[in-house]
């Protein structure tokens, strides 16, 4: 872990943390060091973080400033548990973990980040940026800009609920164009406008008529100068139009159509009612079918076995009247039933003694095949453990290898890199070898494993084979069936044999991972943590005794 550290307090010294060269390993970090590198890290991950590079004095505050760093790492992707107690109270190996995310973690070269300003640097630089945008703006007198606040006026939209005949009424008698209120400001405009539009257009439709003449006249005299001072004085007024008129609809049903609907009602009741009554008998009627099929179905299963009675007595009626023969024949076929049996017992006696031998013969090579089966499952055991450690030590060397590549492309090319490309190649070198190895392990575990599996099957199909062929003979022969419990005795024994070995194994596996963790435990440096912990609690007594007393001094002046 030596080089790893070198290559941690390189990168670290690379991006502006103050460390002393006289730190060569990350067991001289304090926890003070621990806090300004993470900070460091962090900065150039996060610029906008905003974390202070010095650890406060107070309790309260080192605990939080801790969770802070610690909720950033884990904002990043930080794969493992993470507190404040990893930066206040950590072990060297919890640190180094961390340092090397938040060192994979730094932007490279070529990405450009802009360390945005914290703290009153921040302030100043949104002052400067406010001032800039007010020195920009157009500079207009203050009667100007009260022009330039929203005024309230009189639109159809204020009044969706007033009908369209109503709102017309209203802007033809009620608005006119001297009314003082600023809402009604631009109402007014649009009306003059209108009228104008229309006064331009009367001499083309009614040029015959002298009163359209004398309008027109007026309605140019409103266009002229004397307008904008009307209008500005509020002494102005159109001719207010008459009121248009709306015409009355009157709506008168005859008693016709009432009695033709009212009849319609009539016959439409009546012929739901028909309706529902179909309704209710079709209904009526499919339950009525359905326990007819039922009843059916009963019938026809009754009749079926009634005629299977009667064909039985058929057949004892017609064998009555010759019943002595018949006893007889059926005598006959009973004895050299008999006889047939006992002279496949004498052949089966032949057969059985080889039989039996060939059993034992078998069952005594099995036995030996799972010895053999026992040994090599505890080599494979043990293989499949080294394969896992191999395969745990393969990442961290590949982990290894590509932060020490990371760090290889950060070095700039003045920096002489002799040392470390030497040492990156006899890295690479030993991560080949252990790569090979490993391999090489793997292929032996797998041909094991392939065989062990062979193995298997042949105990399980000969146990099987023996097993039907003990059993046909089983519920006839005492020897079978003795037989028959040996071996299934045989068979749990042997299952017993391998469920020891594996539990055996991993005990094994067991006892080795809880020798790591003893081994972690020892690293982490317990009884150091214990005391920068107590210490850290007498601080926060003293602190907690003094603010008690501040604030009972504070109530005794208040009272």
């Amino acid at each position: 872990m030596e080089e790893v550290d070198k290559i941690i307090l390189h990168s670290l010294r690379q991006i502006g943390c103050d460390i002393d060269e006289d730190v060569t390993s990350l067991k001289q970090f304090d926890t003070e060091m621990i806090v300004k590198s993470a900070v460091c890290c962090l900065d150039l991950i996060q610029p906008n973080l905003g974390l202070p590079h010095i650890l406060p004095q107070n309790m309260a505050a080192k605990y939080r400033m801790g969770q802070l760093i610690a909720q950033a790492c884990m904002d990043n992707g930080y794969p493992g548990d993470v507190g404040y107690q990893t930066f206040l109270y950590s072990g060297e190996s919890d640190i180094r973990k961390v340092l090397m995310f938040l060192i994979e973690k730094l932007p490279k070269e070529q990405e450009k980040f802009v360390h945005e300003p914290t703290g009153p640097e921040l302030i100043l630089r949104k002052i400067r940026q406010k001032v800039k945008e007010e020195l920009t703006r157009p500079c207009l007198p203050r009667a100007c800009s009260d022009l330039g606040s929203p005024q309230s006026f009189l639109t159809y939209s204020n009044i969706k609920e007033t009908p369209k005949i109503a709102w017309k009424e209203f802007c033809m008698n009620d608005l006119s164009s001297n009314m003082m209120d600023k809402k009604y400001l631009i109402p007014t405009i649009l009306t003059l406008h209108s009228r104008a539009i229309l006064a331009k257009n009367r001499p083309q439709l009614h040029q015959s008529k002298p009163e359209n003449n004398k309008i027109n006249n007026i309605d140019k005299t409103l266009l002229t100068s004397n307008f904008s001072k009307e209008v500005t004085r509020g002494n102005w007024k159109p001719p207010i139009a008459p009121r248009p008129k709306l015409k009355e609809k009157t709506t008168n049903n005859t008693t016709e159509d009432d009695q033709t609907w009212s009849e319609s009602k009539k016959e439409e009741d009546i012929l739901s009612k028909e309706i529902e009554e179909l309704v209710a008998d079709v209904q009526r009627l499919k339950s009525k079918k359905n326990q007819i099929l039922q009843d059916l179905e009963r019938d026809q299963f009754n009749l079926c076995q009634m005629k299977e009675k009667n064909l039985l007595r058929m057949k004892i009626l017609e064998l009555l009247p010759d019943g002595e023969n018949n006893l007889n024949k059926y005598q006959q076929v009973i004895d050299s039933a008999s006889q047939r049996l006992v002279s496949l017992a004498n052949q089966w006696e032949k057969h059985r003694i080889p039989l039996i031998e060939k059993y034992r013969k078998s069952v005594q090579v099995q036995s030996d095949k799972t010895s053999e089966t026992v040994k090599k499952a505890e080599t494979a055991k043990s293989l499949g453990e080294k394969r896992r450690e191999l395969e745990i030590d393969l990442k961290n060397k590949d982990k290894l290898l590509s932060q020490l590549h990371v760090e290889n492309e950060k070095v700039g090319k003045e920096v002489n890199r002799s040392a470390y490309t030497r040492r990156i190649l006899e890295i690479i070198n030993n991560i080949e070898k252990q790569k090979t190895e490993i391999e090489k392990v793997l292929r032996d575990t797998r041909e094991i494993q392939k065989e062990i599996n062979t193995l298997s099957g042949q105990l399980d199909r000969s146990f099987t084979v023996a097993d039907e062929t003990i059993f046909r003979d089983a519920k006839k022969d005492e020897t079978s069936r003795k037989a028959y419990k040996l071996l299934a005795t045989l068979h749990s024994d042997c299952d017993q044999l391998v469920a020891m070995v594996q539990d055996t194994g991993a005990i094994l596996r067991e006892i080795r991972d809880l020798e790591d963790q003893i081994e972690k435990e020892k690293s982490k440096n317990i009884a150091a943590n214990l005391e920068r912990i107590m210490a850290d609690l007498n601080q926060m007594k003293n602190e907690s005794a003094q603010l008690t007393a501040q604030l009972k001094l504070k109530q005794q002046q208040n009272s």
